[in-house]
């Protein structure tokens, strides 16, 4: 009656009555539930503009890191295979803290501008050709100072597999999800070793790696796949380093192949992780 306009649902509906149709219709006010959802759409909105503004400043920054964090590695290479008789053995101590460090600091700045893209939907995949085995082979060599200077092997276990499998996936990123998962399973073992074995079941070609190390318990193993999450309270965990980012970037990378991960631990008896890809990206080369 004042002249204000509002948002209306309208339901009409029409009937017999006394031989004669009638036209009955309800007005209902959605004015408080239009402004609801117009609310939620400019959050919304706000959400995805405060989200690739964090991507990007992701971005910038770890280029930022990324140029200073080489050139400390490369000067501390350098260092350590220069004139080692000039130096105490305090010396080389120091240099490979500061190498060491460096390296996990670029492991960790690369972690995150991965998820960065994988969040952002700027992950790209190539079609590469490769030979499972042998990709497997390098990474075992790539970590075999890393597995000698803590006492753990990593042996492959050929039961029941051919000489070879072809395989069309992307070749950087498979071997990034292998150092990483075979790494976690040298950090988290204090003795014993690792084995490897890969098979196929059902539609998936499966890459499992098996530790005899710490183990984790049943109902902390969600953590594992949040970005960012960690498992404190584990007793058998003394020290670990990362942020928690490596398992779920694992889990996506695999997820853009159409396959997936899987886990299963106890605590002080190891942990078993199986890496799936779906066997269409396998070649026959009969």
């Amino acid at each position: 009656k004042d002249g204000t306009f509002w948002d209306a649902e309208v339901y009409l509906m029409i009937f017999d009555y006394q031989g004669e149709k009638h036209l009955q219709f309800y007005l209902r006010d959605i004015t408080k539930r239009k402004q609801s959802n117009l609310a939620l759409e400019n959050a919304l909105m706000e959400a995805r503009e405060a989200n690739e503004t964090k991507n990007k400043f992701l971005a910038t920054m770890s280029h930022e890191l990324r140029t200073p964090l080489n050139a400390i590695i490369g000067f501390s290479d350098f260092l350590l295979y220069q004139n080692p008789e000039a130096r105490t053995e305090k010396h080389d101590e120091y240099i490979r803290d500061i190498n060491n460090s460096g390296k996990l600091l670029l492991e960790l700045v690369d972690d995150v501008l991965d998820l960065s893209r994988i969040e952002s939907g700027k992950v790209d995949l190539s079609n590469d050709t490769i030979d499972l085995l042998v990709l497997i082979e390098e990474v075992r060599h790539l970590l075999s100072q890393e597995s000698n200077e803590r006492g753990i092997p990593i042996t492959f276990d050929y039961t029941g597999v051919n000489k070879s499998i072809a395989m069309n996936v992307d070749k950087l990123r498979i071997k990034q999800v292998l150092i990483n998962i075979i790494r976690n399973a040298l950090k988290f073992s204090e003795d014993g070793i690792v084995t490897i074995n890969t098979y196929c079941e059902r539609d998936f070609r499966v890459i499992r790696v098996v530790d005899q190390g710490i183990g984790i318990d049943n109902k902390d193993l969600g953590a594992l796949f949040t970005p960012f999450g960690r498992v404190v309270n584990n007793p058998f965990v003394k020290n670990s380093e990362g942020i928690g980012l490596g398992l779920p970037i694992c889990k996506e990378l695999l997820s853009l192949h159409g396959g997936d991960i899987n886990v299963q631990s106890e605590p002080g008896k190891g942990t078993v992780v199986d890496l799936l890809l779906p066997c269409s990206r396998c070649i026959d080369m009969d």
